[in-house]
């Protein structure tokens, strides 16, 4: 039988994270998405577990469609090629996964978007140095933490919440929100 109760705490708890919204965050990531598609650049998204699916479901939405038939928009999902992670991993470690990818196929016109709910993913956190020190603006999408990628990283998208499904059903929300002003565009 469903619990009707507890069924309804989870919808309230989300709603009330959705409140809790930083609406100048979803402002200033859509002014940065639009400027580096404008510029030319292109969008690289990455993170481990289910932060790897929502950074390659959002890469296809670049790419292929979000909502209307437009113009394909340059996005990668990193991690995603099985030969660069386990040849990466065995080589250099799991640490430098994402981070190699950034050196290979970003440049300075790019934005780099490390996705770790925490915040403390050793592997999000090199490549948000890496792309710092290749001169790429970098965003973390993270929760309410405490955490080494906020420092590292030149802007954050932060939901007030220590609970990952609600901290990923935000960030998949936030990137839907966003999505629309893009394709406004295109």
């Amino acid at each position: 039988m469903i619990d009707k109760n507890y069924i309804q705490s989870i919808l309230l708890e989300h709603i009330k994270v959705v409140l809790d919204i930083n609406l100048q965050e979803i402002d200033e990531l859509k002014t940065d998405f639009l400027q580096v598609l404008k510029r030319g650049g292109k969008i690289l998204f990455f993170g481990n577990g289910g932060s790897a699916t929502q950074a390659s479901h959002w890469a296809e939405e670049f790419v292929g469609r979000f909502v209307k038939r437009r113009k394909p928009l340059p996005a990668l999902a990193l991690g995603t090629n099985f030969s660069n992670i386990t040849g990466i991993s065995n080589d250099f470690g799991f640490e430098e996964i994402f981070s190699r990818e950034v050196e290979a196929f970003a440049y300075r016109r790019d934005l780099a978007v490390g996705i770790s709910t925490s915040g403390n993913s050793p592997n999000v956190i090199k490549a948000l140095e890496t792309a710092k020190t290749l001169g790429i603006k970098t965003w973390i999408f993270t929760g309410n933490t405490k955490s080494k990628a906020k420092e590292i990283a030149d802007k954050s998208l932060s939901i007030n919440s220590d609970k990952t499904a609600r901290i990923q059903e935000l960030h998949a929300l936030i990137i839907h929100i966003v999505f629309e002003f893009i394709e406004a565009e295109y």
